[in-house]
């Protein structure tokens, strides 16, 4: 995020020419970002980049202003297209396909949380959607700033959410719940070397400050 405020259009087509294409670019720019600033000298001299330190600095500059970050409830309820465009191949020109959903005024009935569509046994880590049934492989369950988390035998279902407080539950394959909204938006709960929480009113907003890495 950092990066792109301080180097916008112009900085990703300097990369793009820099490394031979859009898809080589994108695929520099996610190894730079995964090896972070102490190794990715390295990736970049690897890429047959001239001038490394530079393009190091070029990757990781000096905040120039703060970064917020807002969720809010229709980003929640857009999952499918964002994500597929998040997800971008430049080279296969497709995106990856991931579901989430959200249910709202979820509760409690004897020992299962029943909303709109949906049945959550977490004794038995099973849950209908829809009238389709599908094994639950992580349960996490918000109450305030306390996440549990629970972890089944299988390792092929789906993952469920709930924030009692709210009464709001989500299913989502497992691939989504790994990324970025998913850790913030329902369990608060992302990466506190990155994100700081600044403002909150769930499921309505949320709103996070950024911290980038530095040289």
């Amino acid at each position: 995020m950092h990066f792109y405020v301080v180097q916008g259009p112009q900085g990703m087509k300097r990369l793009f020419r820099a490394a031979g294409g859009a898809d080589q670019g994108m695929k520099l720019l996610h190894a730079v970002f995964k090896a972070g600033p102490q190794r990715a000298g390295d990736v970049i001299a690897e890429a047959g980049l001239t001038a490394p330190q530079q393009w190091l600095a070029f990757f990781f500059p000096p905040a120039q202003r703060e970064v917020y970050f807002f969720l809010d409830l229709r980003v929640a309820r857009t999952t499918d297209w964002w994500y597929w465009l998040g997800t971008w191949d430049v080279g296969r020109k497709d995106g990856r396909r991931s579901k989430f959903r959200l249910v709202r005024n979820v509760r409690r009935a004897d020992k299962v949380y029943i909303g709109r569509g949906l049945e959550a046994d977490l004794d038995k880590g099973r849950v209908t959607f829809h009238g389709t049934t599908y094994p639950i492989s992580k349960a996490f369950v918000r109450k305030g700033d306390h996440t549990s988390h629970t972890t089944y035998s299988t390792t092929e279902g789906v993952v469920f959410y709930l924030n009692t407080e709210t009464r709001v539950g989500a299913v989502m394959e497992q691939e989504f719940s790994g990324s970025v909204f998913s850790q913030l938006f329902m369990t608060s709960g992302g990466d506190a070397r990155y994100f700081t929480r600044v403002a909150e009113r769930f499921p309505y907003y949320q709103i996070w400050r950024v911290t980038a890495d530095r040289q």
